[in-house]
């Protein structure tokens, strides 16, 4: 596992937009007689308004998320542009704390001529708000001959669970590098799949994987 340091930091907001209506998290918070947060990060935050009982990590099915043997000659079919290439894969939703701007700037340094890699994103394409063009990304980056996306891909649809745990078994990596992270799920997946993977050290995701 590898952490990248960053330097933005969580806070928990005091309103947030859900159906495009504005509501009051610290009001919704004091419905409750108990909280329990899902980290002692998420912990922490909340009790900058009121006390918090416990936390519970969530979690993954081990029995579905799983290491997995995966037909030969997958990733020649899927990738023929390459030759049995280290694919690095990130899974999110597409809104600007996804920061696909900085995943997508960072790949360009990275990948040269000579590294046989590649970048899967599984995500949606175009986000009509609050998130990015990353057709238009990759257009400006000049990086479309190494970076490849589902464009059928749907928001709040996703992929079948098998399907997500061979795309997870698939990868040599998985990377995803937000610059705000309620508990980062994927990661959590990706490691019971034994993939490793590259996260933002900061918040819940380097409280958990760090101890891995």
């Amino acid at each position: 596992m590898v952490g990248i340091c960053s330097r933005w930091r969580q806070i928990f907001p005091e309103k947030v937009f859900n159906s495009g209506k504005q509501h009051d998290t610290v009001k919704y918070l004091n419905y409750s007689e108990h909280l329990i947060a899902y980290s002692d990060f998420g912990k922490k935050e909340l009790e900058q308004f009121r006390n918090v009982d416990s936390y519970i990590y969530h979690g993954v099915d081990n029995e579905v998320f799983r290491e997995i043997n995966l037909e030969k000659g997958l990733k020649k079919n899927l990738f023929p542009e390459f030759d049995n290439p280290f694919v690095f894969l990130s899974i999110g939703d597409n809104m600007v704390r996804k920061r696909y701007d900085l995943l997508l700037k960072s790949w360009k340094k990275f990948k040269t001529e000579k590294i046989n890699a590649c970048l899967l994103l599984l995500t949606h394409p175009v986000s009509p708000v609050n998130g990015w063009n990353i057709p238009l990304l990759l257009k400006r980056l000049g990086i479309e001959d190494s970076v490849f996306y589902n464009k059928s891909y749907l928001k709040g649809v996703g992929l079948e669970i098998e399907e997500l745990v061979s795309f997870y078994n698939l990868a040599d990596a998985f990377i995803m590098i937000p610059s705000a992270e309620g508990f980062g799920l994927p990661y959590l997946e990706a490691m019971a799949c034994e993939t490793p993977v590259i996260y933002s050290a900061y918040g819940t995701p380097a409280e958990y994987i760090a101890d891995c």
